[in-house]
């Protein structure tokens, strides 16, 4: 009996061994190829989803998140540059599928201080504002959020409405 118990311990690290090695090499072979890794700048824009992500579907109008908010990081990419940023990319296609930590690993390797994921959230109810802003730290990243939440905040609703 004590030889059962022992084979099935050491099956048991071999079969999470083996798990840790393909996870190890998935992490490592999954979405950063079309980052740029020698891309330093300022700012670091994260379009949301991507790949097999499509996150938010707007049946009605034929609209994925995954592309609309690549659009938006690219717009957003080309109001900084002309303001002399530079500017980082998570992704450029929509068939990159990256994790969140291929995310975050890519923006602490371009020296930005800020990162911005664009996300856009789908309600049934077109009245309803979803308007979010998510910051790390309290003293470093609050005053950057609520300018940016209270100029979205101005934005007209998802039916053209104002708000």
């Amino acid at each position: 009996m004590m030889y059962v118990d022992h084979f099935k311990s050491w099956a048991t690290v071999l079969a999470a061994m083996v798990a840790a090695l393909l996870l190890c090499t998935a992490a490592l072979t999954t979405g950063a190829e079309a980052q740029d890794a020698n891309c330093k700048g300022e700012v670091v824009l994260d379009a949301g989803h991507g790949g097999t992500d499509s996150g938010a579907v707007n049946t009605k109008y034929g609209l994925t998140e995954k592309e609309q908010t690549l659009k938006v990081a690219n717009r957003t990419k080309a109001l900084l540059e002309a303001d002399d940023y530079e500017v980082c990319m998570t992704r450029t296609l929509n068939s990159e599928t990256l994790s969140n930590r291929d995310r975050y690993t890519y923006a602490n390797t371009t020296g930005a201080r800020v990162l911005v994921s664009v996300h856009m959230n789908g309600a049934s109810n077109s009245s309803t504002d979803y308007t979010t802003t998510l910051f790390g730290k309290w003293r470093k990243d609050k005053e950057l959020a609520t300018t940016v939440f209270n100029s979205l905040s101005t934005l007209p609703a998802a039916d053209g409405t104002p708000k």
